[in-house]
């Protein structure tokens, strides 16, 4: 006789759906992200990020600044990170460097978005004698960064600098052991110190910036027919103006065909990836959620691991 065989065919979906911000920006006023590296200096998606929000001109340099994923109740500081001619042997970061601002995690490991600050650096980035001014390398392989010369800007833990850094010399307590515990540039930024008493209340740009948490989902694993628990996507309007959020998804078919979002402003959809605009009128240091869920179709076919990458753009409300 022959015998039948249950099969339970299960799929494994998503180790970390990827949520990007693509935030365009006013000219000369732009966002850098920071990102922990690899030892080949390539950012990780692990969702430990900071996002900085800067002027390129001004009498004093200002900005915003918010991270996530870092260790818990820790000091941190936002330093200009001043190379040496050889940066590869000559560690250090005073060459002259700059203490922009000092931080301390919440209970999450995040910093949360600030309000605009203003600090006197009392120089331009980069500022003489750091060798990035004359560097053109990171145009290429492994940084491809968009600015082939420019400062350099870095979260570290503040532990880590000396008390008056960089007045009082090198960044002695530098070691290979404290790099996955740095957020470094993942692009170069160019500011100049105009130098002026003039106040830049009437000078704030148009500057359209959004940033997501968290950084990825994993929706575990999941058999055809079930679907994923919902989870919960924070979006925050870091910029100087009121925006509308849109939102698309690219990847496996499964997220490109399936991935439903919710939002306060907007019902449901799914489907057919061009969502679109799912907030409107987001003002500045607001934030609103979005929720998304994941149902796999009985029939599905799975092809081992599924990812995708959900991308939220801001425009100019």
């Amino acid at each position: 006789m022959r015998k039948l065989v249950s099969v339970l065919l299960t799929l494994a979906v998503v180790l970390g759906l990827s949520l990007v911000a693509a935030t365009p920006v006013a000219a000369g006023d732009p966002t850098l992200i920071l990102e922990n590296k690899d030892a080949n200096w390539q950012p990780l998606t692990d969702g430990i990020q900071g996002t900085l929000v800067y002027f390129s001109t001004g009498p004093e340099f200002k900005f915003k600044f918010n991270a996530t994923g870092l260790t818990s109740s820790t000091n941190y500081s936002l330093i200009y990170y001043a190379d040496k001619p050889d940066r590869f042997v000559e560690w250090g970061g005073d060459n002259p460097g700059a203490l922009i601002a000092n931080f301390t995690t919440d209970g999450s490991g995040d910093i949360a978005a600030t309000s605009w600050q203003s600090v006197e650096l009392n120089m331009d980035l980069p500022c003489h004698p750091d060798a990035n001014i004359d560097e053109y390398d990171y145009s290429g392989p492994p940084d491809n960064y968009t600015h082939a010369h420019g400062a350099k800007i870095w979260l570290v833990p503040t532990v880590y600098l000396p008390d008056t850094w960089p007045n009082d010399g090198a960044w002695m307590n530098w070691n290979a052991t404290i790099v996955s515990e740095i957020l470094f540039e993942t692009d170069l930024i160019s500011y100049t110190d105009t130098g002026s008493s003039v106040s830049l209340t009437a000078e704030v740009p148009d500057i359209v910036a959004i940033s997501v948490d968290p950084a990825s989902i994993d929706f575990g694993t999941l058999k055809p027919g079930e679907t994923s628990s919902v989870e919960t996507i924070n979006v925050t309007n870091i910029g100087t103006h009121t925006v509308n959020v849109d939102a698309s998804i690219t990847g496996d078919l499964l997220f490109t065909s399936y991935l439903e979002l919710y939002s306060s402003a907007w019902a449901s959809s799914g489907g057919d990836n061009s969502w679109g605009t799912i907030m409107t009128g987001l003002a500045m240091d607001d934030s609103d959620t979005v929720a998304t869920r994941l149902p796999v179709p009985g029939d599905y076919t799975p092809s081992n691991t599924e990812t995708g990458t959900l991308v939220f753009e801001a425009s100019a409300a």
